[in-house]
């Protein structure tokens, strides 16, 4: 993304935002896309980067689980998207808690006791799955009872309290984005690639499961439409799912990923009802040694990659005038082409 055209004075008037994560493969794109809208733009993270100096955005060096690191970074701001998070299918409870839940908690006191108006948090399709299909929901689907891994837990948690913190003082939105895709995603695509050149990844049941995915381009737009919507009055004290509205078969699209990298498609399948009784042992087997390291398999990665997860985002495209920038196509071409350029599909 290019830096704005807009004269200085222009960018005087122009309010400056806290973006928690902003390091992050989302976050880096949100703090980028605000600078080429001519905002200010501060980060909160526990490194410094230098590549975030030279495109222009302040850092602050700390943790969402402190307070006053928290207030700090929220001083004069006038909104806050907060992308931070621990993510995984694995770990403690009380980590989970410490950063997802009270870490959110730290964020909306900060928001209060430093004047900020709004705050946008990136939160998780996760939050309302309980493991069986999803197709084309839609923003009024409750939250599961029980959840297959403390992520979607903690980020339900989380979600809630934002929501419930909305007031004439602070206006509060989430955004669920569903598996961020495209150049400089260090997390999705490459541990998929990786465990497919291993040889230790297979269709878990028939493999016609359709999914949305969100290319990261679209995430970003996103955060920035629902501030837009925020101060109009928008929105407030709503969740959005966020998706490219482009459905695709989840395996035929990572073995057309695979295909272009010149890679072996995946074949294999194993039934869904063994996955998931294995997944059962691993867990337990890893629960009872505590070994802190992901297990092979986990019953949330079992319906995850089984079953169908759509979205209706049509609420989205209302009320916060959202718009698909990067097509699912699009999105593709350029993530090829950054990956045979980057490793020359050696080692991917």
């Amino acid at each position: 993304m290019g830096r704005s055209t807009k004269r200085p004075d222009e960018l005087v008037a122009k309010k400056l935002f806290l973006v928690t994560g902003g390091s992050g493969f989302l976050g880096r794109r949100i703090c980028a896309l605000l600078l080429d809208q001519g905002y200010s733009v501060r980060s909160l993270a526990r490194n410094y980067h230098k590549d975030m100096d030279a495109i222009g955005v302040e850092q602050c060096i700390g943790s969402i689980t402190e307070l006053s690191a928290l207030k700090k970074a929220a001083k004069d701001c006038q909104a806050i998207i907060h992308t931070a998070a621990l993510a995984g299918i694995w770990g403690q409870p009380s980590v989970y808690e410490e950063i997802n839940v009270k870490g959110t908690e730290n964020v909306v006191k900060a928001c209060k006791e430093e004047g900020v108006k709004y705050l946008i948090y990136t939160s998780s399709p996760s939050v309302v799955f309980a493991g069986e299909d999803q197709i084309d929901i839609d923003e009024s689907t409750d939250y599961p009872e029980n959840y297959l891994c403390d992520y979607s837990r903690t980020k339900a948690l989380a979600e809630n309290l934002v929501l419930k913190s909305n007031s004439d003082q602070l206006k509060t939105i989430s955004l669920r984005p569903h598996l961020i895709w495209g150049v400089g995603d260090n997390h999705l695509v490459p541990r998929l690639l990786e465990s497919s050149e291993k040889g230790k990844l297979k269709i878990i049941g028939l493999g016609n499961n359709k999914v949305d995915m969100v290319h990261v381009d679209n995430a970003a737009w996103a955060h920035i439409d629902a501030y837009n919507a925020l101060i109009k009055g928008v929105g407030e004290g709503t969740s959005y799912f966020i998706t490219n509205d482009e459905p695709v078969e989840m395996w035929a699209w990572l073995n057309d990923l695979l295909s272009l990298l010149n890679k072996k498609n995946i074949t294999k399948k194993v039934p869904v009802s063994f996955a998931y009784k294995l997944s059962q042992v691993f867990e337990l087997f890893y629960k009872c040694l505590a070994i802190k390291k992901d297990p092979p398999l986990t019953r949330f990665v079992v319906r995850q990659l089984s079953t169908h997860h759509t979205y209706d985002i049509s609420k989205a495209k209302s009320d916060l005038n959202y718009k698909i920038r990067t097509s699912m196509a699009e999105g593709l071409e350029k993530l090829v082409a950054h990956l045979k350029e980057k490793k020359d599909c050696k080692g991917l």
